[in-house]
């Protein structure tokens, strides 16, 4: 990887906005101004030394992006999609790819957000499609006519000399104008041939423009179905998450109706913020003591030992235990791989949505609300709202 050179700005003093920075707690930002110090230092020839006190502090860099070794930018994504902002969600994937390939980490790298990457490469092809000049032949700068213009000369020479030469024989080897005449004639019909073969390469020419015209649009309509296929792909995997995601907030929604606390990484999972967590905490527990109130007033009790779970919902492909711990129904469970074309459901692999939906069929204990599930998640992973 390239190594990208550091800029400065020949009147900035650095040193100032260096001070300014650390003054504010800015260690990053100070470590930054340093460099372009350190920079304009050496560009200039100036005669000061160079530091690096706040070098540490320097975010690191792969393929031009910036990120920080010591950031959960998986958790920084999640967030970023519960707060419904894709751009940021966008930016963190970005740097969290970065940091994966810049340190060497064995974390699978994600695409859950597009992002352009041929751009440049589009709308040059564009540009030189949209602004190419209409075709024209001059043989004046055909490199080939010239060829066969010197070529035909020079044979048109020969064969006057020759032609000449023989005239010249025929009256005891003197010139006269007859031997020129029939010499000059010789000259002009190859002079004639070229002219004869400025049509083909009128075409010659023509098609090689309208092959160089192919070749771009080739280009073009490549990097156009390269970038499609990255949108459709991180549209998908979008798609797969959201639904995961979903799936993760209704199991922390359900485990807090029933007064239990969802484990830090369901939390994550489920994009919600720690503050609305709390908040439908606090909403729950204000619930169950008013319910205690009631039932205290009423003198009712409980009574009996009850079950140890609740049932399944008709909507849900879990349910969560009274202990606070969440069972999942194993038919409900359906995961759709884009990249390989694969269904994975019940422990069996499918290549195509007939076959998964005659499995589906052949399984008699599947209820109603099992292929309604099913059937919501199919459509969700595999884009089609």
């Amino acid at each position: 990887m390239a190594i990208k050179k550091t800029t400065y700005d020949r009147d900035t003093d650095y040193q100032k906005k260096i001070n300014d920075a650390v003054a504010a707690g800015n260690y990053t930002v100070a470590a930054k101004y340093e460099q372009a110090r350190n920079a304009k230092i050496q560009g200039e020839a100036l005669n000061y030394a160079q530091t690096n006190k706040y070098s540490s502090y320097l975010p690191k860099e792969y393929n031009g992006v910036e990120y920080d070794s010591g950031t959960d930018y998986m958790k920084k994504i999640y967030q970023a999609f519960g707060k419904g902002d894709y751009t940021a969600a966008s930016q963190y994937e970005q740097q969290r790819n970065a940091k994966i390939d810049g340190e060497g980490l064995p974390n699978a790298k994600t695409n859950y957000t597009y992002t352009p990457q041929y751009d440049t490469q589009i709308n040059e092809l564009f540009n030189k499609l949209l602004n190419r000049e209409s075709f024209s032949y001059d043989t004046e700068t055909d490199p080939l006519y010239k060829l066969y213009r010197e070529q035909y000369i020079n044979q048109g020479r020969l064969a006057m000399q020759d032609t000449m030469g023989q005239a010249a024989a025929l009256t005891g080897g003197y010139g006269s104008s007859y031997s020129q005449a029939v010499g000059q004639q010789q000259y002009d019909a190859y002079l004639q041939k070229l002219n004869g073969v400025v049509p083909e390469l009128y075409q010659l020419a023509y098609s090689r423009y309208q092959d160089e015209g192919d070749e771009l649009k080739d280009q073009y309509n490549m990097y156009m179905a390269k970038d499609a296929q990255d949108y459709d792909r991180a549209r998908i995997n979008y798609a797969q998450l959201q639904s995961q995601m979903n799936a993760a907030a209704d199991q922390v929604k359900a485990i807090l109706e029933v007064g239990g606390s969802p484990s830090a990484d369901l939390v994550l999972r489920s994009g919600l913020s720690d503050e609305y967590v709390q908040t439908l905490k606090n909403y729950y527990a204000q619930l169950a003591a008013q319910a205690a109130q009631t039932a205290a007033r009423s003198g009712g009790s409980s009574g009996g030992g009850g079950g140890s779970s609740r049932t399944y919902s008709s909507d849900k492909d879990y349910k969560v235990n009274k202990d606070g711990s969440v069972s999942v129904k194993r038919v409900r469970q359906l995961n759709y791989q884009p990249d390989e074309g694969v269904f994975k459901w019940n422990g069996n692999q499918y290549t195509s949505v007939d076959s998964l939906l005659d499995a589906w069929e052949k399984k008699s204990d599947l209820t109603n609300d099992d292929i309604s599930i099913l059937k919501r998640k199919l459509y969700s992973q595999m884009g089609r709202g």
